[in-house]
């Protein structure tokens, strides 16, 4: 890996790393927290943080000019986080989130419009 593996999760999310990184490293840190955050959940304001990685996470798929190895990355992101938070919302007797169907909403009209999602060949 050509990054430092012990930088934050907050680190790694930064725009301006995934430019140089690409996902697989918020990927990788994402994966390693949601153990924790699972563990942790025991009300809504626990699954605050899990939204906004989600909500970001589908504004980079949204706005974003992603590589090619990247999107595969980024669809396996929202797809672990919407089941985390799905799982976890039930869990606790809440409703659905509205971050997350928001978000669909905006990605399955964005993939309706036939949009492009790469940046480097294609």
């Amino acid at each position: 890996m050509d990054y430092d593996v012990s930088l934050s999760l907050e680190d790694v999310s930064c725009i301006e790393f995934i430019k140089k990184h690409g996902l697989q490293p918020y990927f990788y840190k994402l994966t390693v927290y949601l153990p924790i955050f699972i563990h942790h959940a025991k009300n809504e304001q626990d699954i605050k943080p899990l939204e906004e990685h989600y909500k970001h996470i589908a504004n980079l798929y949204l706005n974003f000019p992603l590589r090619n190895e990247d999107i595969p990355v980024i669809e396996l992101m929202l797809v672990l986080l919407t089941n985390c938070i799905g799982s976890l919302r039930g869990k606790l007797g809440l409703p659905p989130s509205r971050v997350v169907m928001e978000y669909v909403d905006k990605i399955e009209r964005f993939l309706e419009n036939g949009e492009v999602r790469w940046k480097d060949g294609g």
